[in-house]
């Protein structure tokens, strides 16, 4: 989005945090996703789009200008501090779906544009990325709504992933197990 004009997504030449692009959220085939930075000293914080094939980072520096990030390219702008990374405390980027879903086929660039090797925190669970993929932990990436990923030891940008939600038939499944079970319970109580 940052970098493919070609993409219906494309957020154009600047580079821009989520809440000025997506104010209301990014639907893409049925599924809403808010992006939001936040950090350990709460002070601002919001997810953030860079450029040069990085990804989605988080910027902590408040700008002059209302409504604009001190990270956006610019006069006074702080060009360092736009992945998730320890300013400020320790930074997270979370990402919310609204509903349930799976998250696979995720990559992470580190602070020079390039494939992460290191590691970092999915949903509080340390997990250790090579060449941009994580190689363990995948467990953490799915069966939630909101995602967090954050600081550990490595600078990041989330550069890609893939979401599909998670199939309701299987959550009917277990809703009517349920119901059925109260009903055998009811059945039995009156049966003594």
């Amino acid at each position: 989005m940052a970098d493919n004009n070609s993409d219906p997504n494309f957020i154009g030449s600047v580079e821009k945090n989520w809440s000025d692009v997506f104010p209301g959220g990014l639907t893409i085939d049925g599924i809403t996703l808010n992006a939001s930075g936040s950090n350990v000293n709460q002070t601002f914080a919001d997810a953030f789009f860079d450029k040069g094939n990085a990804g989605l980072g988080v910027c902590s520096t408040t700008h002059g200008s209302i409504g604009s990030s001190g990270c956006a390219t610019g006069t006074g702008s702080n060009t360092s501090d736009d992945n998730v990374q320890n300013s400020q405390g320790g930074e997270t980027l979370t990402l919310d779906f609204g509903k349930t879903v799976n998250i696979s086929d995720i990559f992470f660039n580190d602070d020079g544009h390039v494939a992460l090797s290191g590691g970092l925190n999915i949903n509080g669970n340390a997990v250790t990325v090579s060449n941009g993929l994580v190689t363990n932990g995948f467990e953490f990436l799915s069966g939630s709504s909101v995602y967090n990923f954050s600081y550990t030891q490595s600078q990041f940008y989330l550069a890609s992933a893939t979401v599909a939600p998670v199939p309701l038939p299987a959550t009917g499944f277990l809703f009517l197990s349920a119901l059925g079970g109260l009903g055998l319970a009811r059945r039995r109580r009156k049966a003594a």
